[in-house]
């Protein structure tokens, strides 16, 4: 006996990365990363080097992260 139910196919959109943000390993804030070349650069040195902010580590953190959510807390020329 066939089974008469038609075959569905679930769409899923592919995940979108659109923020790109390191932790700083001085002041351990969270800062937003211009592009993808600039964390990918980032991310290669990690083993070596921790990221080091441009910024005066006393201002706030450009991305609060709590548990699983995360909000940007500024808004970013282009964004």
């Amino acid at each position: 006996m066939e089974d008469a139910t038609p075959q569905t196919s679930v769409k899923r959109s592919p995940n979108i990365i659109d923020t790109f943000v390191a932790q700083c390993g001085k002041c351990y804030k969270w800062r937003s990363i211009d592009s993808e070349e600039e964390y990918e650069e980032i991310r290669s040195k990690a083993p070596d080097k921790s990221f080091e902010c441009m910024k005066n580590c006393e201002e706030p953190g450009d991305v609060d992260v709590e548990g699983d959510s995360t909000r940007l807390e500024h808004q970013f020329p282009g964004a």
